[in-house]
């Protein structure tokens, strides 16, 4: 999740109205959120097929939505994502992505060659993608979320030397 998350973070999640509640590892009740969810959040969930095995990363698809990926663009329902440069390193180019309002953090491999693809985002499900695009183990390769996995919002980052 590079450049937003990087090895060592830690982060406080808020749960309560997500509908994934447990304590200790034990799943107690899953029901599906509450609570908004909106595109940009970054949430943490289950992984679809591996209960037990958390996952971080950032909503781009709510349900109903059309995601196309043409290179480095992502086009939801029509709109280009608004992207703007500010940076790079010797392999990578960042930059600061919008949806909706939220701005955040994006790396793309400067080598690396983007997937093209179209995703329909079924009802109760969610299309992720980690700000690392070009390294990102995301929904483009596994699939969509189901909501009764997602256990909640990333609301504090503590970085290494916070």
């Amino acid at each position: 999740m590079l450049p937003t998350l990087s090895s060592g973070s830690h982060f406080v999640v808020q749960k309560l109205g997500y509908g994934n509640y447990g304590t200790f590892g034990i799943s107690i009740a899953k029901m599906g959120p509450a609570v908004e969810i909106k595109r940009g959040d970054l949430l943490v969930f289950d992984f679809p097929g591996h209960p037990g095995v958390r996952y971080v990363k950032r909503v781009v698809g709510l349900p109903g939505d059309s995601v196309v990926m043409k290179g480095r663009a992502i086009v939801i329902n029509g709109k280009t994502v608004e992207t703007r440069r500010i940076g790079s390193s010797d392999d990578f180019d960042i930059y600061e992505e919008t949806i909706d309002g939220v701005a955040f953090r994006v790396m793309n491999d400067r080598v690396w060659k983007s997937l093209d693809a179209k995703f329909n985002v079924p009802a109760r499900n969610y299309f992720f993608l980690g700000d690392n695009r070009d390294h990102s183990n995301d929904s483009r390769y596994w699939g969509f979320v189901p909501a009764e996995n997602i256990v909640g919002k990333v609301v504090y980052v503590f970085q290494r030397g916070d």
